[in-house]
């Protein structure tokens, strides 16, 4: 078991370099390390702040609450990545798209209560990858790589474990992180027990040696902040709709936009930052984001 960070990558990246075994793939040639498993105590440390990776935090954000909240429309990704498309077969929702099958039968309403009335159950398992579908390519061009979520109560704390078929670690793991421990601590809140420790296990955790060609890790110096906590049963809806309409916001009232949190408030401006980043004035708005974890990533879209 690897103890992970994600503003630790370029360590974590230089060890799949040395131990990572050649294999093939569909994308090219691949150095891999089948059954890793990654730990993290504090799921809120879950930024990768190094500046050559140059997270993109718009993208994360809004993927992180288009889980929670269950949709799977295209629009609100392609602002900020417009290559996303290539995972839509209509060009209007995302093939296989997790948030959709999170509330397939009212499962994560269901793992919430389920966590309330039995904090010791074993069975609040989050399914994600649908075998009479995806083994066939049934859900379409963008076939989960995620398998389930796994919750557990221990000493007083929801703990949460992770199982993949398949991880990337460049673009996939910082992504996957950040958006799997954000509904770790929503359900966290909404079932009012303490965040506890988050477990990622990969089958086949990869490099891309193609994206190594492209991205060229250096130790970015100690960080040693991590992004503020989710308010108490935290509902992403007001602020969720407000990111899906950033392509049809001016600048000037996204500059002006409030929200009921500061919480709110500062996952707003990250993203806007992302968005608006040629907008003379984006510094003004940056300026204005309160968690200084937030504050950094975006920083690097806008060479702050």
């Amino acid at each position: 078991m690897t103890n992970f960070s994600p503003k630790s990558l370029s360590s974590f990246v230089e060890d799949v370099e040395q131990w990572g075994e050649k294999v093939n793939s569909e994308r090219g040639m691949t150095l891999e390390i089948e059954n890793e498993v990654l730990s993290m105590s504090n799921p809120l440390d879950r930024v990768c702040t190094e500046e050559w990776r140059k997270m993109n935090i718009g993208f994360a954000i809004t993927d992180a609450i288009q889980h929670i909240v269950g949709d799977d429309s295209l629009a609100p990704l392609t602002q900020f990545v417009p290559g996303f498309s290539k995972y839509s077969t209509n060009g209007r929702t995302i093939d296989g798209a997790y948030g959709k099958r999170f509330h397939a039968n009212e499962q994560l309403d269901k793992i919430i209560m389920m966590l309330r009335k039995d904090p010791m159950t074993r069975r609040a398992v989050l399914s994600v990858y649908m075998g009479p579908v995806d083994l066939w390519g049934g859900g379409g061009l963008n076939t989960p790589c995620t398998l389930n979520f796994h919750f557990l109560v221990r000493d007083e704390k929801l703990n949460m474990k992770v199982m993949m078929r398949s991880n990337d670690v460049i673009l996939g793991l910082t992504n996957d992180v950040f958006t799997f421990t954000m509904l770790h601590e929503y359900i966290s809140s909404h079932v009012e027990i303490p965040i506890g420790d988050y477990t990622h296990f990969a089958s086949s955790l990869h490099l891309y040696e193609s994206d190594l060609s492209k991205y060229k890790p250096t130790h970015g110096g100690h960080w040693n902040k991590v992004m503020h906590a989710m308010p108490f049963k935290w509902d992403p809806k007001p602020l969720y709709d407000a990111l899906i309409h950033l392509n049809v916001t001016l600048f000037e009232d996204a500059c002006s936009k409030t929200f009921s949190t500061h919480y709110d408030q500062d996952l707003y401006f990250a993203s806007a930052v992302v968005f608006y980043r040629k907008q003379d004035g984006v510094r003004e708005m940056w300026q204005s984001i309160g968690d200084e974890t937030l504050k950094r990533v975006a920083g690097f879209w806008i060479g702050e």
